[in-house]
């Protein structure tokens, strides 16, 4: 597979390439059939909040922006899920404020490490990625079944894995350390995967595969910096993702914070980056479903980029669906903040509205396959 290192995608070309995939689009239908654009904005945004019952002002606060359309969804970590009848009530609350939609209740469930819903809270344990590749496939369709299965009772829709990032450095801080890949072996990453999606869509449950274009190689956490992967990375990182959206198998894709003199444009991050996501991930390999960032709030965009700027990059690069977690650096004005980029990039000539409406529409097709 040849990777694009070409120069920057020309914004016109993009937006007129933009518009005419919302023009021709079957599958996301007409573009008379666009939606509100405040409300398209609002579905690409999703947030996390701190508050374990619908009584916490957190919770409620959140669930007020649901119901204005502010934001799409929610991402739930281990401060929300307090215990299985808990998590109902307040995930229940959530959706109970969405009338006539259906919001994104999302979590990263990956097991090992990664899980936000702790055994010693009553949820079921997962074992980590690593300790999978050692089992037999049906024990490991069984454990990803059962995971799949509560996260649909307690009301989860999203779980954001599997990780399909190559363990090619075991000393990665973030992957290889914490054993959240399943080995360097492409053809094996992609078997457990497939194992992985298959038990959540037989409960009903999207997934979305991470980290684009491949974070196995880092020596970094993003969490913390954005790793350079120049000269580390290799295109055998791609072979997972476009075997499994060659397949059918990607739902949606979480583009990494990482940054590669020959992938990205100078110093940009692979999730603020049209060569990678229009370039790379939509023309190169095809995949015209929902993009994914991880967290904007991590260390590697936060050290670099105002909040604005990133919100501004992001749109520009064709990243549908914002995740903030909001809580180390937690930012109560970000819904408005989202809107307001929004307006103004389109006031400006930045966008056309079009682009945003194309993202929404990804999103509500996944939204329909959940039912």
């Amino acid at each position: 597979m040849t990777v694009i290192h070409g120069p920057d995608f020309d914004r016109r070309a993009l937006i007129a390439t933009l518009a005419a995939s919302l023009t021709l689009s079957a599958t996301f239908g007409p573009a008379t059939a666009q939606p509100d654009l405040a409300q398209a904005a609002g579905s690409m945004l999703l947030m996390g909040f701190w508050g374990a019952s619908p009584d916490s002002a957190g919770a409620r606060a959140i669930a007020d922006l649901l119901a204005a359309g502010r934001i799409g969804g929610v991402i739930l970590f281990d401060e929300n899920l307090a215990s299985p009848s808990a998590a109902r009530d307040l995930i229940g609350f959530l959706k109970s404020s969405c009338k006539g939609t259906t919001p994104l209740i999302a979590v990263d469930q990956e097991g090992g490490a990664v899980v936000r819903l702790l055994p010693q809270r009553g949820f079921h344990p997962l074992p980590a990625a690593k300790i999978l590749t050692g089992m037999p496939d049906s024990e490991t369709l069984r454990l990803y079944g059962q995971t799949a299965r509560e996260l649909h009772d307690l009301g989860i829709n999203l779980n954001f894995g599997p990780v399909v990032d190559l363990d090619v450095n075991p000393r990665n801080p973030i992957i290889g350390a914490l054993g959240r890949s399943y080995g360097a072996d492409p053809a094996r990453v992609i078997a457990e995967a497939k194992l992985f999606v298959d038990a959540h869509r037989s409960a009903h449950v999207l997934t979305a595969l991470k980290h684009f274009p491949g974070h196995g190689s880092a020596g970094q956490d993003s969490h913390r910096a954005l790793p350079d992967i120049t000269g580390l990375w290799h295109e055998e990182e791609l072979k997972p993702f476009a075997a499994l959206v060659g397949s059918g198998y990607a739902d949606m894709i979480m583009v990494g914070h990482l940054t590669d003199r020959n992938l990205t444009e100078a110093g940009r991050p692979a999730s603020l980056s049209p060569r990678v996501i229009h370039g790379l991930l939509r023309t190169q390999i095809g995949f015209d479903g929902v993009v994914v960032s991880d967290d904007m709030q991590m260390g590697a965009l936060r050290r670099s980029y105002a909040p604005d700027d990133s919100i501004a990059l992001g749109i520009e690069a064709g990243v549908d669906l914002f995740v903030f977690s909001n809580r180390e650096h937690p930012d109560p004005e970000m819904p408005e903040r989202f809107h307001r980029v929004v307006k103004t990039m389109i006031a400006a000539g930045r966008i056309v509205p079009e682009r945003i409406t194309l993202s929404a529409q990804r999103i509500a097709a996944l939204k329909r396959s959940l039912t």
